[in-house]
């Protein structure tokens, strides 16, 4: 199945170039990807969205690698917790973690389709995340779970484990 994602989250990538680099970042990332007019809830191809992550990677960071990867997807987490939704998906979970590990899967069933994911409880301050059909860099998501951390204001750890192509584990612990 086709992974597909909200145009929102792409309309809040094209602003953050737009914030983080203004008029000559837009410009460039037009010469990149071509038109950046997209409609918040229009349902686009993943490849649309990745083309774009790289785009953004290289204007904001210079490079492309998998630092980048992981800072992107870390300000990706940090757009999506502090837009309209986020800020209400979050204020509903109460700042416990652990709930907001488990709504992941809603979470994205809110703004893609495609993509398979499962949780599983390894203890009071640890996650398993096992994503199928993920067609993002595997470091991207790790980001994400990095941001998600920042976010709660806890200290801990990501390991990334690619269990076949497209398919990744994610252990996420804090303390």
């Amino acid at each position: 199945m086709e992974v597909k994602i909200k145009g929102i989250f792409l309309k809040n990538l094209v602003d953050l170039v737009n914030q983080k680099k203004g008029d000559p970042g837009i410009k460039e990332l037009e010469k990149m990807v071509g038109d950046i007019h997209y409609s918040a809830i229009k349902d686009y191809s993943v490849e649309t969205e990745i083309k774009l992550y790289h785009a953004t990677e290289k204007i904001i960071f210079g490079i492309n690698n998998s630092e980048t990867r992981e800072k992107i997807g870390m300000l990706t987490f940090e757009i999506y917790a502090h837009s309209f939704i986020g800020k209400t998906m979050f204020s509903l979970l109460g700042g416990d973690i652990k709930k907001a590990a488990y709504s992941l899967q809603k979470v994205l069933n809110t703004v893609t389709t495609g993509m398979e994911i499962r949780m599983e409880d390894l203890g009071p301050n640890k996650v398993k995340v096992i994503m199928s059909n993920n067609p993002y860099e595997i470091e991207h998501y790790k980001g994400v779970y990095m941001g998600a951390l920042e976010f709660f204001e806890k200290e801990g750890t990501v390991e990334a484990i690619e269990s076949s192509p497209h398919n990744y584990e994610y252990l996420v612990s804090w303390k």
